[in-house]
C-alpha cells in the first residue's frame, strides 16, 4: 500500500497546492506581455507570478516526494525512477526555460506559451498514473 507513512500524504497535497495555484492564475490574469514584478506588472500579474512560482516549487517536489513513497509498494515500484525523473526533468525544465525567460529579451515575448509548456512533462505523468490506476487490480472487499 502507498499510503503508508504520513509523510506519503506530502506528495499529493503538493499536487493539490499546485491545482489551486492554478485555479487562482485564472482569477488573476497575466498583464499583456506577462512582464515580471518589479517591470511595471499590475498587482494581478503580481499575484499570477507569485502563484506561478509556488506552483512550480510544489509541482517539482510533489513527485519527488511521491516517487519516495512508491518504493514499498510492488505494484508501483516500475513507477517510482519515472516518478522521481519527472520532478527532476521538470525542475531542469523550469531552470532552462524560465533563466531563458527572464535574462533573455528573446524568450521575453513567450512568457505565456513558455509557462503552459514547462507543465506538459507534469500532464504526461499524470495520464500515465492515472492510466496506471486504472489498470491495478481491484482491492479485495472483506464481507
Amino acid at each position: 500500500m502507498v499510503r503508508t507513512r504520513p509523510t506519503s500524504r506530502i506528495g499529493p497535497a503538493l499536487l493539490g497546492l499546485f491545482g489551486l495555484g492554478v485555479a487562482l492564475s485564472a482569477v488573476f490574469p497575466c498583464d499583456p506581455g506577462c512582464p515580471l514584478p518589479g517591470q511595471g506588472a499590475s498587482i494581478a500579474q503580481s499575484i499570477h507570478w507569485t502563484l506561478f512560482t509556488f506552483g512550480a516549487f510544489s509541482l517539482v517536489l510533489g513527485p519527488l516526494f511521491i516517487g519516495k513513497s512508491l518504493q514499498n509498494d510492488n505494484h508501483w515500484k516500475n513507477y517510482r525512477k519515472y516518478t522521481v525523473a519527472t520532478s527532476v526533468g521538470l525542475l531542469v525544465l523550469f531552470i532552462v526555460l524560465f533563466s531563458g525567460v527572464i535574462f533573455s529579451s528573446f524568450l521575453a515575448p513567450w512568457r505565456g506559451m513558455v509557462e503552459a509548456v514547462s507543465f506538459i512533462p507534469f500532464y504526461i505523468w499524470t495520464v500515465v498514473i492515472a492510466v496506471r490506476l486504472l489498470r491495478l487490480p481491484a482491492p479485495a472487499t472483506i464481507t
